[in-house]
This record gives C-alpha cells, structure tokens and sequence, in this order.
C-alpha cells in the first residue's frame, strides 16, 4: 500500500515476482526434516516441535529446496498431480504461509 499526496492509501497489484509465488524459500537453519514414506516429519530443533507433512507438502518442501520459486513448484506440483494449476497455487500459497508461520521455511535471499 501507498499513501499518495492527498494522504489517500492506494493499493498496487502485485506482480508474480513480489508475491509469495515469486519468491525462494528454503527450510529454516533450526529444522531438520526425514522422509517417511510418502509424508515427511520436519523438527524445529530449537523448540523440539515436530512437523508431520502429507505428501503434497512434503513435495513442496522438496522442490523448494531444489531453488526454485514457489511458482515453479506449483507448476511441478500441478503436472505431477493432475491437478489444475489454480488449484495447486492456492494450496501452495497457503502451505508456504503456515510453514513461515511456524518458521519451518524461510525467504532465501
């Protein structure tokens, strides 16, 4: 958001760059993660919290630590599921949000 000369905020539309989609992640230095089978288990180590991811998360966290954006994994995510590509960016979206939220994932510089 901006605020203009007249002290009236206006909003930006994001492009893919700046959104979430746009950006590189990878796991926070405090987790180590092991795969189980189709899901992976992530720790926090400082906290000793204990992640269990499903399989579709667990790819994200993969490809993401391939360095790729978020964008390029959903389109990964998306061919290897069948899935639309809408579909998947709305569920990676919110996976990144709540794996930020709970500082498993970091923005890499």
């Amino acid at each position: 958001m901006l605020d203009d000369t007249e002290g009236n905020i206006t909003t930006q539309p994001h492009t893919p760059e700046e959104s979430a989609l746009g950006r590189r992640y990878r796991l926070s230095e405090q987790v180590v993660v092991d795969r189980l089978g189709d899901s992976m288990v992530a720790v926090q180590l400082g906290t000793d919290k204990i992640f269990d991811l499903n399989e579709t998360a667990a790819r994200l966290v993969e490809l993401l630590g391939e360095g790729g954006t978020a964008a390029d994994a959903a389109a990964t995510i998306a061919v290897e599921y069948a899935a639309t590509l809408e579909e998947v960016t709305q569920d990676v979206e919110s996976t990144i949000a709540a794996l930020l939220e709970e500082s498993l994932l970091e923005v890499a510089e």
